[in-house]
């Protein structure tokens, strides 16, 4: 399993894909930009929601951890 905070993943699709029973899980607390700012420095919401669905699309499970969760 490896926890992803930023879509840099994304450049190794073609190697997650070899690899069998892999998971890859994300963590997103708020769809408010400005409050994950605060919080911290890692790749904007938007980005993170896609590279999650494109490891999707790409056949690896897929976990998102919605946890603390801040209101937007």
């Amino acid at each position: 399993m490896s926890r992803c905070l930023k879509d840099l993943i994304l450049r190794d699709l073609d190697l997650l894909r070899k690899m069998n029973k892999i998971t890859v899980s994300w963590s997103i607390n708020t769809l408010d930009e400005g409050f994950k700012n605060d919080m911290d420095k890692s790749v904007n919401i938007a980005r993170r929601i896609t590279a999650t669905k494109k490891v999707y699309q790409a056949g690896i499970w897929t976990v998102c951890f919605v946890s603390p969760i801040f209101p937007a």
